[in-house]
């Protein structure tokens, strides 16, 4: 009986060996240190610069600013766990493999492939935390974000004012320059009902059962073929203007921000202004479906150039290198993802083949390690 237990603690004992338990121990702690280190800086600094525009003269309690900012780790750990990780790797190898340790478990039997099962556990691990937080805890922190500050639509304020189109069920058309948060309304709206009628609106407010237009002005052509000023309303509800699908799907919740489940009831929606963006959804999906793969693949990269021995390493030029490798990435991405919002090429390859090329790439140099 005392021997049955003894091989069971021994067997609980080898399912994680001592070196992977020292392995994850290590990688852990150097990953949970970068990745608090890095949001810090970012807290003090993104505080310093808004400080006077989120007090507004009055202190702010610290329980919502640390809700607050807990919604940026959200936003911003699609980026910022994927490099954590890698620096963290990186540190962890080039430590090993300049105090000999490497080389000493090699010595024992252990292959580079099974010295590098801790790290891809972890990548693995991330990559599944990434799509969590891509389908469930980013959206409501942007949103959380949004209602607080408002930060988009003040940003849209102040730059050169743009020119946004809403093709409407009817076939006419709907011109706006900027959303309003706070008021859930569209601002300097101009309804084409057809070519002879033009509706111009100071605000628009979008509500699920009736639309509501604010300082409405009429124009009609005559007989002479001019468009004229006919009526003008401080208030008017405007039922004639068809637009209860984007008024019941969140309008004003832009694609970035909404989660994958969202985006594919979105791609199934009657309504001509979401036809119209199908690009621009489909990017957004798999975008957020791949970029998980960015742990897993910042993982792969460094495992060869870390893991190699060399008499004299230079581990700044390794730091140097995949941080620039990395950064080069993320920037390739977004550029993909506006490619194929603008329909360049389909997004399931604009988006889909840098991860595959990458994946393909040091998933073959892993193989061969």
């Amino acid at each position: 009986m005392a021997l049955q237990k003894l091989k069971r603690a021994g067997v609980r004992m080898n399912f994680f060996p001592i070196y992977e338990r020292m392995l994850l121990k290590n990688l852990i702690n150097s990953l949970l240190l970068i990745f608090g280190g890095i949001f810090a800086i970012f807290v003090l600094l993104d505080y310093a610069i808004h400080m006077r525009e989120m007090t507004q003269g009055t202190a702010m309690p610290l329980n919502i600013l640390f809700i607050y900012y807990a919604c940026h780790i959200s936003k911003y750990m699609v980026h910022l766990l994927p490099i954590s990780l890698l620096i963290a790797s990186i540190k962890v190898l080039t430590s090993l493999s300049a105090t000999r340790e490497l080389i000493a478990l090699q010595a024992g039997g252990l292959s580079l492939k099974k010295l590098a099962r801790p790290f891809l556990a972890i990548g693995l691990f991330c990559t599944l935390l990434l799509g969590i937080n891509a389908e469930v805890w980013m959206p409501k922190a942007l949103s959380h974000i949004d209602a607080y500050t408002g930060l988009r639509q003040h940003k849209v304020k102040k730059r050169v004012p743009h020119l946004y189109t809403i093709p409407l069920e009817d076939g006419s058309k709907l011109y706006y320059s900027h959303r309003s948060l706070e008021t859930m309304a569209i601002c300097d709206v101009i309804w084409v009902q057809n070519i002879d009628e033009v509706w111009r609106m100071q605000s628009l407010k979008l509500l699920p059962n009736c639309l509501e237009g604010y300082h409405v002005d009429h124009f009609t052509r005559d007989v002479a073929s001019n468009l004229v000023l006919t009526d003008t309303h401080e208030f008017l509800p405007m039922p004639q203007i068809h637009i209860e699908t984007l008024a019941k799907t969140n309008f004003f919740t832009p694609f970035s921000a909404r989660s994958i489940t969202e985006l594919n009831q979105l791609l199934k929606s009657p309504s001509v202004y979401y036809q119209q963006n199908h690009s621009a959804i489909e990017s957004q999906i798999f975008y957020k479906m791949l970029c998980p793969m960015l742990a897993l693949i910042a993982v792969l990269a460094v495992l060869k150039p870390a893991m190699r021995y060399r008499r004299f390493t230079n581990n700044f030029l390794i730091y140097t290198l995949s941080l620039l490798g990395f950064i080069t990435v993320c920037a390739v991405l977004n550029a993909a993802v506006i490619i194929g919002e603008a329909r360049v090429v389909p997004p399931i390859f604009a988006v889909g083949l840098p991860i595959a090329a990458l994946f393909t790439y040091f998933g073959g140099r892993f193989f061969w390690l």
